[in-house]
């Protein structure tokens, strides 16, 4: 799907980064049940063009199924990327806290899943060694940065 040029209808694009991120929360036991969730949520958000439609707002929240919460992130925001995160409810009403961390590439119409994380293993913080990977894979994917 990377470079097929503007797309009519929204689609979603989990990138290698990400990838790999919900395939090391799979291959743990404690978190396979988790990824198992995170992955059905993105599979069935990608198919939803209203809710697809959604991500892009500074801030949008939602109890009816799939229960979800998205919003812009300020530090990427200000910083030139055009990131979000988005937060499953059922997880977080379980107290299994995971971060998305998504991009919209507005030239192609694309919303790109960079990163899934662990709440407790991150902070937003500039100078934290996931930002830094989060903004490296939105330079490499080629997404424009915000004027």
């Amino acid at each position: 799907m990377f470079g097929q040029g503007n797309h009519t209808e929204p689609i979603l694009v989990v990138s290698q980064m990400a990838d790999d991120d919900l395939a090391a929360l799979s291959a743990d036991p404690a978190t396979s049940d988790d990824a198992a969730v995170i992955d059905a949520f993105l599979a069935e958000l990608g198919e939803n063009e209203a809710l697809l439609d959604r991500l892009c707002q500074w801030h949008y929240s939602q109890t009816a199924d799939p229960a979800f919460e998205c919003q812009a992130v300020a530090s990427f925001q200000a910083a030139g990327y055009n990131i979000y995160r988005l937060k499953i409810w059922p997880l977080e009403w379980a107290g299994k806290r995971y971060r998305i961390l998504y991009a919209y590439d507005n030239e192609y119409n694309e919303y790109r899943v960079l990163a899934i994380v662990k709440r407790a293993d991150y902070d937003y913080q500039t100078q934290h060694t996931i930002t830094k990977e989060v903004m490296a894979e939105y330079d490499a994917i080629g997404i424009p940065h915000l004027q």
